[in-house]
């Protein structure tokens, strides 16, 4: 595969997933999607099935949004701060925080739009 597909399919109900940019050259770090999101590894140390040792080589996975929150107990999110320290929390505690967020800012009648 040379350029970006039209559309993947989310790893867990195999929702097909429209991508951002169909026809693009891929990007080192994966490609958007929408109503979803992408996800890339380089491999994992413990992994009997991907560990290629290979920095210039990543697999990319795709979740929907649907199985992302189905699955939300699972989630974990990281932030590295501008003080150099790691925020690690739930994705539930993210979720809450954001959505007391948007509201404080005036979005949280916000919709989604694709770009022409």
């Amino acid at each position: 595969m040379e350029k970006i597909p039209k559309s993947v399919k989310c790893l867990c109900c195999k929702k097909e997933l429209e991508t951002f940019i169909p026809g693009d050259k891929p990007y080192g770090f994966g490609f958007p999607v929408y109503d979803g999101v992408c996800f890339t590894s380089p491999g994992n140390y413990g992994s009997t099935e991907y560990d290629p040792f290979n920095e210039k080589e990543k697999i990319a996975i795709f979740i929907c949004d649907q199985c992302l929150i189905k699955n939300i107990s699972g989630v974990i999110r990281f932030e590295t701060r501008k003080d150099k320290k790691i925020l690690m929390e739930t994705f539930s505690e993210y979720k809450k925080r954001n959505i007391k967020r948007q509201k404080n800012l005036g979005l949280s009648n916000l919709t989604k739009v694709k770009p022409v």
